[in-house]
């Protein structure tokens, strides 16, 4: 019977395996003979192999763990210093742009780092001076406070000695004193000349004090008047020119005195800004709707009281009740009906 190739495969490995088997044995028995101590120490030197072999092994296997681009202590010092030295010029770059700033009418370049600290310098000034403003405003309300409070002190002085002190009442008697009693009449005049000393002291001072608020009042006064021109002349650029303003002015005066019946002496009171809008806005109505041929009412005329001493008194009309209203009031409604007073 035939084998096939296959089979004859099979049958060679057999073969090689019992020829493998029978080369072995020989070796066996050799070691099976040799010395114990031999025997103890080749098992020893072959645990300490096997010891060393998995060593090596587990340092292989943690080596080959540890990823391979991480770098030591050093190469991590040389990277940070390599970042460093690479932001260094982007820092710089930024901090040396240049920015146009007006200082005095003047336009210079700073960089970004001087305009933060020039912003944070401003904002804490700023900041500063509005406390010290505050402040300031407080100590001027108490000094004003405190002002007032001595010149109420200096008049009920004054109002005490000119009706109420027994001494100076006595000045009518003098004459008679000089003749009845000579030493009462030394003595009385003596005293009488230091209430009046005194007298004078206070009036002096209530009379500087007195001066200096008419002074301040002044002058508050035309810094009101200077900010209202401003304000005017930004809602009428061309009145800029104080001959434009006075021309104009004048006509609206003269014509709110022929449609209104307002004076020039209440004219002259009128200062406000807004107050001179509204007088001129009422003008170009009257004028054109006299124009078109409408009729424009005249406002009438003060009516007269008499006073107590017998002279006169000038009763205000609806008009100038108005716009004292407006000054105080500054209200639209106040103004809307003004107008319409005036235009009937």
């Amino acid at each position: 019977m035939a084998l096939n190739s296959a089979e004859l495969s099979n049958a060679a490995g057999e073969i090689d395996k019992l020829l493998a088997g029978a080369t072995k044995k020989p070796e066996k028995e050799k070691q099976a003979k040799a010395a114990p101590g031999e025997t103890d120490n080749a098992d020893t030197d072959t645990q300490d192999d096997d010891v060393s072999d998995t060593a090596d092994e587990g340092d292989s296997d943690t080596d080959s763990e540890e990823p391979d681009d991480q770098p030591d202590g050093d190469d991590q010092d040389d990277q940070s210093q390599e970042d460093e030295e690479g932001d260094e010029p982007k820092k710089s770059a930024k901090s040396n742009r240049l920015f146009e700033v007006p200082v005095d009418g003047e336009v210079i370049k700073v960089t970004e780092e001087e305009l933060i600290k020039g912003y944070s310098r401003q904002s804490s000034y700023s900041k500063r001076m509005a406390e010290f403003a505050e402040e300031r405003k407080k100590l001027d309300e108490g000094v004003n406070a405190m002002r007032e409070q001595y010149k109420s002190r200096l008049e009920a002085q004054m109002l005490h000695l000119e009706h109420i002190d027994p001494v100076l009442k006595r000045m009518k008697d003098l004459p008679k004193l000089a003749e009845e009693d000579p030493d009462e009449y030394v003595k009385i005049s003596a005293q009488i000349s230091e209430r009046q000393k005194y007298f004078a002291k206070l009036k002096a001072e209530h009379d500087a004090l007195r001066a200096e608020d008419e002074a301040k009042n002044l002058e508050e006064q035309k810094q009101f008047v200077t900010k209202q021109f401003e304000q005017l002349t930004q809602k009428r650029p061309e009145w800029a020119s104080r001959e434009k303003f006075q021309k104009d002015y004048g006509a609206i005066a003269k014509a709110a005195e022929k449609h209104f019946g307002l004076t020039p002496q209440e004219m002259g009171q009128v200062i406000d800004h807004r107050h001179v809008l509204v007088l001129e806005a009422a003008v170009k109505y009257a004028e054109s709707k006299q124009a078109l041929g409408g009729k424009v009412e005249k406002a009438k005329a003060a009516d007269k009281v008499m006073r107590s001493g017998g002279g006169e008194k000038t009763k205000p009309n609806g008009f100038t009740a108005q716009l004292k209203t407006l000054k105080k009031t500054g209200k639209r409604q106040d103004a809307a009906r003004m107008i319409e007073s005036m235009l009937g």
